[in-house]
């Protein structure tokens, strides 16, 4: 219970820190922190309220460090400014792809007494960056089609979208696969 307390606390005070520490622990397989049983055990109230948070924590991070400027050259700046700009990237990226678990791990708990709008729309967000985020980032975009998958998978709003993503996806890595191959 003090867990998911803490969990919910990090989320909803937007301390980004915190919250990244507890997606650590739940991929740790050495610690209890399961993120589905976290999820499960809270309120109605306590989701919705989360996912209002998560979106407003992906949409700072978006705002802040947008994915096109990931891909734009930095040869002309100097050494320090390529460091800030690279932590500044790995910690965006790092609060997506926690956004993403999160995201992922609530889609089985999704029920018709809950209101998601706010989980639909961090889907959607999410779901609109694939398509610029660079191909270096293959974990987060795995995690993003799996995202994609489930969402369509249930059957939730805006199934047509993530549907269609995950057509799209699973299509250019079946050329991928065939150019690489041939």
């Amino acid at each position: 219970m003090a867990k998911r307390e803490a969990f919910l606390q990090a989320v909803l005070n937007g301390a980004t820190d915190d919250f990244l520490h507890f997606i650590q622990l739940h991929k740790d397989a050495t610690d209890p922190f399961d993120l589905n049983e976290r999820l499960q055990e809270m309120s109605r109230k306590q989701k919705e309220a989360l996912w209002e948070k998560l979106k407003q924590m992906l949409a700072q991070v978006l705002v802040e460090d947008p994915v096109e400027a990931w891909q734009k050259s930095t040869e002309d700046d100097e050494d320090d400014m390529e460091t800030q700009t690279a932590s500044k990237k790995e910690h965006s990226i790092a609060v997506i792809q926690g956004v993403t678990t999160v995201v992922t791990t609530s889609i089985p708990i999704v029920d018709e007494n809950i209101n998601y709008t706010s989980l639909l729309e961090c889907a959607l967000i999410l779901n609109g960056i694939i398509y610029t985020l660079p191909d270096t980032e293959t974990s987060l975009l795995r995690a993003l089609q799996g995202l994609c998958e489930q969402w369509w998978t249930k059957g939730l709003n805006g199934k047509e979208q993530f549907g269609k993503t995950t057509f799209i996806l699973f299509l250019k890595n079946s050329l991928e696969k065939k150019t690489v191959a041939g």
